[in-house]
């Protein structure tokens, strides 16, 4: 017969697993100029209010004068 807590503490390994394997990715990862976004969404926040700051920011970006980095800017968004 197979332990419910064991299979839990199993499952928190597996997580904090994929967790670590997550953040290590995130680290190694590089970005050119604009060419990259970070978007980090607490755990509690409403994802309307983040979706509602990416259309600002969307729009904001419309007004770059720079027609490359407002490409690479829309692009990321």
């Amino acid at each position: 017969m197979v332990d419910i807590s064991e299979c839990r503490t199993d499952e928190k390994h597996i997580e904090m697993y994929k967790i670590k394997r997550m953040i290590k990715k995130l680290n190694e990862s590089k970005g050119n100029g604009t060419s990259m976004v970070s978007l980090y969404i607490p755990a509690k926040e409403q994802l309307t209010k983040v979706t509602q700051r990416l259309v600002q920011e969307q729009s904001g970006a419309q007004q770059i004068k720079s027609r490359q980095t407002r490409q690479s800017v829309q692009t990321c968004l």
